[in-house]
């Protein structure tokens, strides 16, 4: 796995669409809540998780999460 920031069009569009962005092997790219459950499915400590956030409502709820931190990461950044 490589961090997106180290290509220049995916960090390019990780600006344009304000969202995390998973690449696959297969070169397609997912996005936002979809992007945090690939990484999960790639993390050996975290691969159990991967089943429970796709289950539809939290899929609906994680996304939904992942939207209102997008929007405000500044704030959230100078609490935590």
């Amino acid at each position: 796995m490589v961090p997106a920031q180290q290509i220049p069009e995916v960090l390019s569009e990780m600006r344009r669409v304000n969202s995390w962005i998973a690449v696959e092997p297969s070169g397609k790219r997912v996005y936002q809540f979809e992007a945090f459950i690939k990484l999960c499915e790639v993390s050996p400590r975290a691969q159990f998780l991967a089943l429970f956030l796709r289950f539809k409502p939290v899929f609906f709820v994680g996304t939904l999460f992942y939207k209102f931190v997008a929007r405000n990461r500044r704030p959230i950044s100078k609490v935590i």
